[in-house]
């Protein structure tokens, strides 16, 4: 079911639906651990922010501006994923502060299932690119 983020919170606590997905940081600064006892880690929110620009703006840039731009992107991606990953810790730590239950899973079936469907799409090089971007 599709619900606006801000209404979530009243649905959950008055038993209209059973709880939501999003990431840990939500989590907090919703304060969703008022109206919910579990947070199961599926893993599958990622933080990946991109940049996007014209390709014909970018092709009148001299050679060294468009290596400096991608130099200087890929290097704010790794400081803002650091960044992601601390203040994911962080908000996880919050939680569980506030009595809500981490519930760690087995992630390998769902990886396993998925896999097929990157391979029908043609998306299986295009995902394997991403996750060497994103260290993984």
């Amino acid at each position: 079911m599709n619900m606006p983020l801000n209404e979530t919170y009243s649905a959950i606590s008055s038993k209209a639906i059973d709880g939501w997905e999003g990431t840990a940081i939500a989590a907090v600064s919703n304060r969703y651990f008022e109206v919910c006892d579990y947070c199961v880690l599926t893993g599958h929110f990622q933080l990946i922010n991109g940049l996007m620009c014209g390709e014909k703006w970018f092709k009148t840039l001299p050679e060294d501006l468009q290596e400096l731009m991608i130099s200087e992107i890929e290097a704010c991606g790794v400081i803002e994923s650091e960044m992601a990953e601390e203040e994911t810790q962080t908000a996880l730590e919050e939680l569980k502060k506030q009595g809500m239950t981490l519930v760690e899973i087995d992630k390998e079936p769902f990886i396993q299932a998925s896999n097929a469907g990157y391979e029908k799409l043609g998306l299986a090089d295009l995902r394997k690119e991403s996750y060497t971007q994103i260290g993984k």
